[in-house]
């Protein structure tokens, strides 16, 4: 490495380590929806404030920082990154999915350290771009893959070995989702969280098998995919965007015992828990239980929870105590692989080898 780089780093670790003594300012990168859940989280969070925003469409961009209160705001991202008079500590790129790994590369050129809106990038050799460039500069980069903080299912990895996990996300499709090719249609946007939560119950997939159906679309409308991992744990991933109802489900089975969480909602702890030894009666108690729970819930709750804050605050706390990220970059690559795999046997009808490292 030249001698100007490494000089650069470590002035670069010197400011890092100077966080813990202040308050960090962030810049952000898209104003669309992920943003305003982001810019919420870090509204709760002590000691940190974002400072700038940045978006191609420069009326939005002013509108989101008008309404909170956010005093510099820029049309080129470029401009805000080269903007001296921020100093800035962490650059939050919420932008589409096509446009991750070249604004990531460009962000972690410049130093500062990235909170990455899932999914990572739209492919693994995008995701290997990022990795690369960030391994060089020394930036700590976080992908948010933030149902891994919700509390139950926290609570679910801690509660023993699974033989059976399934997610199950059906909707309608709206404009809320990217349906254009290059963004990855249903199976980035949605499948991303069902990646995550597949790899981080069943740990090692060996092999992966899936159908689809586009239904006329330029992307995939319906996938059910089954996952077998090297400890002999079954994963199912069901994904529909021409549903007549939404379902948001993460289901959990050993012999005796099964666990649903329903992650429609995102309660702080909701469980549905159907142990197989149990009475009818202990089953009604459960069951009301349950359905109490969720309907407390929903009546105090005035938007649902998505647990951005949870995974944000210990970002944040991992950038001030100089330790690894709560997502790592390669984490947010194994999701994108298994995505991949998944397409890959829609497409040859075969069952496929699953290696997060290749």
């Amino acid at each position: 490495m030249h001698v100007h780089a490494k000089i650069k780093i470590r002035l670069q670790n010197i400011e890092k380590y100077k966080r813990r003594f202040h308050a960090m300012n962030v810049g952000l990168i898209g104003c669309g929806w992920a943003a305003n859940v982001h810019l919420q989280a870090y509204q709760r969070i002590k000691d940190v404030k974002v400072v700038a925003v940045s978006d191609i469409n420069f009326h939005k961009a002013k509108t989101f920082a008008d309404r909170y209160k956010i005093p510099k705001i820029f049309s080129n991202y470029i401009d805000l990154l080269e903007s001296k008079n921020l100093n800035l500590d962490l650059v939050d790129i919420c932008t589409p999915t096509s446009t991750h790994a070249e604004i990531a590369c460009n962000v972690a050129k410049y130093g500062y350290d990235i909170l990455l809106e899932k999914p990572m990038a739209r492919t693994s050799a995008l995701c290997d771009q990022i990795i690369s460039e960030v391994s060089k500069r020394n930036v700590r980069l976080c992908v948010c893959h933030n149902r891994l903080f919700n509390p139950a299912v926290k609570e679910a990895k801690s509660s023993g070995d699974y033989k059976l996990v399934k997610t199950v996300y059906r909707t309608h499709v709206t404009s809320h989702w990217s349906q254009k090719p290059e963004e990855g249609g249903m199976l980035w946007e949605n499948g991303t969280h069902c990646a995550y939560i597949q790899n981080y119950f069943l740990g090692n997939v060996e092999e992966v098998w899936a159908v689809g159906d586009k239904i006329g679309n330029p992307t995939y409308y319906k996938i059910f995919s089954l996952l077998k991992s090297k400890d002999e744990v079954v994963g199912v991933m069901e994904l529909s965007w021409v549903s007549d109802h939404y379902e948001d489900m993460l289901e959990l089975y050993k012999f005796d015992r099964s666990v649903k969480i329903d992650l429609s909602y995102f309660p702080k702890r909701f469980f549905d828990i159907y142990n197989y030894d149990y009475s009818v009666s202990q089953i009604l108690k459960e069951a009301v239980k349950a359905l109490y729970n969720r309907a407390t819930f929903m009546l105090s709750a005035s938007t649902p929870r998505t647990f951005h804050f949870e995974l944000i605050k210990k970002y944040i706390d991992s950038l001030k105590s100089n330790e690894e990220p709560p997502v790592k970059p390669t984490e947010g690559r194994a999701a994108i692989r298994l995505l991949e795999c998944i397409e890959k046997s829609i497409e040859t009808g075969k069952w496929v080898r699953f290696n997060a490292s290749q």
